[in-house]
């Protein structure tokens, strides 16, 4: 039910945004701005219903489509330890998420992660997504300076809607909301 009403809401915002990148490419003189296969440049529709179409079919009214178009709405860094490889996470608008782990970034000491793939809709990404549509500034997650090892020690850091969170790792006296968000940060970066 969940990922139903995820999927409509979805939908009705790729409407609204769609309309407005149509109007941007009319005010550009029929320049496409933006094309995910409906509503620009050789396309017979235009305004948000066909937009809206290509987006959420791939296919647009007179257009190729290019398949649904997905935005980052956050992303998770986690930093490299002695022990462990540094993790970046990008969650999208989808409720889809890509975790990968940056190369060269660890001693291969077995203790890092392995890349991962949440499809659309992940139980994961719709978590997530609406605990940080509860939150929204992410900045305003209390963090305090935390003692950490030497070796093991890493920092995890939350950017979103143009703010960076402290250290996750050092929260104190977090709400539940932001609990529950951070908890979801440490599920799709696989812990820290």
């Amino acid at each position: 039910m969940i990922a139903r009403f995820a999927s409509r809401l979805r939908a009705l915002v790729f409407g609204l945004l769609w309309a407005g990148v149509s109007s941007l490419s009319s005010a550009c003189g029929g320049t496409t701005v933006l094309s995910s296969g409906g509503g620009g440049n050789g396309g017979s529709g235009s305004g948000a219903s066909a937009g809206a179409a290509g987006l959420l079919s791939g296919a647009g009214a007179g257009g190729v489509g290019v398949g649904p178009m997905r935005t980052q709405v956050a992303s998770i860094a986690v930093s490299a330890s002695t022990n462990s490889a540094a993790v970046d996470v990008a969650i999208y608008d989808d409720a889809s998420a890509e975790r990968t782990v940056r190369s060269g970034s660890s001693y291969g000491n077995g203790f890092s992660v392995s890349p991962q793939s949440f499809p659309v809709d992940s139980p994961e990404g719709v978590a997530f997504l609406a605990d940080l549509n509860a939150i929204g500034d992410v900045s305003s997650i209390p963090t305090s300076p935390c003692a950490k090892s030497v070796s093991f020690g890493t920092t995890a850091t939350l950017t979103a809607y143009g703010t960076t969170s402290g250290d996750l790792e050092c929260a104190f006296n977090a709400t539940a909301p932001q609990v529950a968000l951070i908890s979801d940060c440490r599920v799709l970066a696989g812990g820290f």
